[in-house]
């Protein structure tokens, strides 16, 4: 005979609840600790065990708990539903921006400008982050053309650049030398 791997008998409360195996302690606190058997009908060498002696139903074993099976673990949490990707934010110029495309690119940009620094036909800038959204079919963000981050952006209300430094003022005029001072003839 072996214990069933989980059992329940009616013969008290505690014995209702789901059994593991052959537990350390009896669930109707009897002294020495059994188990419902797997299968009827068995042979076991306990004189005392119910399958020998027909006491409460004959279809249990006193057992020993080493090696037993043990309960299960309890029921891990359900994960958390995965969070639906956001969608990205809509894509705007970055307000300052260089790239190596071109030796004009390498200068600083100032958002959209109304002339492409590569000679394209269309302003364009690179994004102020990614990932983001943008409507055009034709810009980097929905292509991955050039890095993909950059999108074709009309001018109007773009950052501009800042005004040129002023020009330096001229250095002051030296005065001109002092003639040489000479007396008055008459005073």
């Amino acid at each position: 005979c072996v214990c069933a791997p989980e059992w329940t008998t009616d013969d008290t409360e505690e014995c209702q609840e789901t059994q593991y195996g052959c537990e350390a302690n009896a669930c109707d606190g009897d002294g020495r600790p059994w188990c419902n058997v797997l299968q009827m009908p068995c042979s076991y060498a306990d004189p005392d065990s119910g399958v020998n002696t027909g006491a409460y139903g004959g279809d249990w074993i006193y057992c020993t708990p080493d090696g037993a099976p043990k309960p299960p673990p309890p029921p891990s949490p359900s994960p958390a539903p995965p969070t639906p990707p956001s969608s990205p934010q809509e894509c705007v110029c970055a307000p300052e921006w260089t790239t190596d495309d071109t030796e004009e690119c390498q200068e600083t940009q100032y958002g959209c400008e109304a002339n492409a620094c590569d000679g394209d036909g269309r302003p364009w800038c690179n994004v102020l982050q990614m990932p983001c959204s943008y409507a055009d079919p034709d810009s980097g963000v929905n292509t991955g053309a050039y890095g993909g981050d950059w999108i074709y952006c009309t001018p109007d209300g773009a950052p501009k650049p800042p005004p040129p430094p002023s020009p330096s003022p001229a250095p002051p005029t030296p005065p001109s030398s002092p003639q040489e001072c000479v007396c008055a003839p008459e005073w």
